[in-house]
């Protein structure tokens, strides 16, 4: 259990936040925040993004008051025939590209910063909110994830819980990433400082302007953004209610390729050093940095581990020990040191008021020597 988890356990305990966050809703269709919602894609099933699309768009929220973006890194002409298609049910939608082979371009934190930047210079929201191309909001989302930035002008991002449609029974893969949504970002929240990730993000348009747009150094935008805003002096939050529905890789190799281009994001991080971003501070730069080494630095842990123990048992000295006192010695220290990570584990379920199985926080240590 690496110690800034048990750090982060400790100072959520003491947080004066409330346990879980509350469910506040906007009512009325007067005095609401103008909301683009943005829908990056980028070669995804047609029919995968226009269900987004479609949910997108029937929102419970005045159709005067928010306009869906389908942005296109693809340059699809499907889509955009379909797009212009359905513009005359709904005049709020509306397609853009910025042309073939634009995804090469920072791929989404480029397609996005396409939006932010080009598209929004005559008519510029108070928020934003980003949906994957396979992730359909709720017809509440909006009405859901508004009011906590409403309430707190010094959040600057919500993120919500992913939750999927088409994972498989008992969820083998881990791929619901339980743990680190009821637990290591509820923690999180509880500091203001929770983790976008990605998909189903709402923020506040001035704070992402402000600090340069999403960050392009790394593959791993949403959660650079976060660090970010954090190390800014904002605020960013999460809440778990259902407000999005989407899709999970089907494969073992699209898992695995999902999570090695996450962690690639995360070995980028480095790179923040010598970014051409000036409204990055140099001491955030540095925290940036250290923060992607640190999660790096775990995988090669694990990695080492699990080669070094069928080498281990191969040679005969699974347990190394000159005398019968030295291994009872270990055999207490192992069973304290799971005693202790099952402890940790008990008191991060109370704080996110939700039960998870032992050792959750190894969900995806499994695959650390595939990152």
């Amino acid at each position: 259990m690496p110690w800034n988890d048990q750090l982060l356990t400790v100072a959520a305990g003491r947080s004066l936040q409330s346990r879980p966050r509350d469910r506040l809703r906007l009512h009325g269709s007067d005095h609401l925040p103008r909301v683009d919602v943005l829908v990056p894609c980028c070669g995804e099933p047609t029919d995968v993004v226009l269900d987004t699309v479609r949910a997108a768009c029937t929102m419970d929220y005045p159709v005067t008051h928010f306009r869906v973006l389908l942005l296109d890194d693809g340059a699809s002409p499907a889509l955009r025939d379909a797009v212009a298609g359905l513009r005359s049910q709904w005049p709020h939608l509306s397609y853009h590209t910025r042309g073939q082979h634009s995804g090469r371009v920072f791929a989404k934190a480029g397609n996005l910063n396409y939006a932010l930047f080009s598209l929004q210079n005559e008519v510029q929201p108070e928020f934003c909110a980003v949906l994957d191309a396979d992730c359909m909001p709720t017809p509440d989302f909006l009405r859901a994830t508004l009011p906590h930035l409403l309430k707190d002008p010094q959040a600057a991002l919500l993120t919500t819980r992913q939750y999927y449609y088409n994972l498989p029974d008992g969820d083998p893969l881990q791929q619901s990433r339980v743990h680190f949504y009821t637990c290591h970002n509820s923690e999180l929240d509880r500091m203001g400082a929770a983790i976008d990730a990605g998909s189903g993000a709402v923020f506040r348009r001035k704070a992402i302007v402000d600090v340069g747009g999403y960050p392009t150094f790394s593959f791993s935008e949403d959660w650079q953004l976060s660090l970010m805003l954090q190390g800014l002096g904002y605020r960013t939050m999460q809440v778990l209610e259902p407000l999005q529905l989407g899709l999970v890789p089907s494969s073992l190799e699209g898992h695995i390729a999902q999570r090695n281009r996450w962690q690639i994001g995360h070995s980028q991080q480095p790179s923040v050093l010598f970014s051409s971003n000036h409204g990055i501070p140099r001491p955030l730069q540095w925290s940036i940095a250290f923060n992607g080494l640190s999660i790096v630095m775990g995988l090669v842990g694990y990695m080492v581990g699990f080669a070094a123990v069928p080498v281990l048992c191969a040679s005969g000295r699974l347990i190394p020990a000159a005398s019968p006192l030295l291994v009872q010695i270990q055999v207490l220290l192992a069973v304290l040191h799971i005693a202790l990570t099952w402890l940790h584990g008990l008191i991060q379920s109370a704080h996110a008021g939700f039960r998870i199985g032992p050792f959750a926080h190894l969900e995806n240590s499994w695959l650390a020597s595939s990152k």
